[in-house]
C-alpha cells in the first residue's frame, strides 16, 4: 500500500521526515485514535517514534506543514482508485452474497437471538438478518 502511495505522490521538501515517515505517522495516529496533530503533544514523542523506527514523531507544526505539501498535490483520488482496483483484482469470489440490510425482529421468549440494529426504531433488538446463497 505504501509503495503505491509513493508512486502517486512526488517527494516533499527535504527534511528529516520524508513522505514515507509522514504516511506511517498518519497511520499510527489513526490506529491510536489521535484526531489531529495537536493531540500528539499528549503522547510521548520518543515512544511513538520508536514504533515508526525514528527518534521521535514529528511535532504538530512540522506535521501540518508536510500535510499541506502532500494535500497540495491533489493525488488522493488517483491513489484511492488504484488501491480499489488492486483490491478488487486480488479479492477471491465470496461464498455468500449479502442481499440487503433487512432485519426481521423477534418478539418471542423461547429463542435467544443476537442483537441487530433496526434503523427505523434506532434501537438494537433481537432479530436476524437475511442472507442468500449464490446460485
Amino acid at each position: 500500500m505504501l509503495e503505491q502511495g509513493l508512486k502517486h505522490y512526488r517527494t516533499i521538501v527535504r527534511g528529516y521526515y520524508d513522505i514515507q515517515c509522514i504516511i506511517l505517522c498518519l497511520v499510527l495516529m489513526y490506529l491510536l485514535r489521535i484526531k489531529n496533530p495537536e493531540q500528539l503533544k499528549q503522547h510521548k514523542s520518543g515512544e511513538l517514534g520508536k514504533l515508526l523506527g525514528l527518534d521521535r514523531v514529528p511535532e504538530a507544526k512540522c506535521l501540518r506543514s508536510k500535510l499541506k505539501q502532500i494535500t497540495a498535490q491533489n493525488k488522493s483520488v488517483s491513489w484511492e482508485r488504484s488501491l480499489s482496483e488492486q483490491w478488487v483484482k486480488d479479492q477471491a469470489p465470496p461464498n455468500i452474497y449479502y442481499v440487503d440490510g433487512h432485519v426481521k425482529l423477534y418478539n418471542g421468549y423461547k429463542a435467544t437471538l443476537g442483537k441487530k440494529h433496526k434503523a427505523r426504531q434506532k434501537l438494537c433488538l433481537p432479530g436476524i438478518s437475511e442472507f442468500c446463497l449464490p446460485d
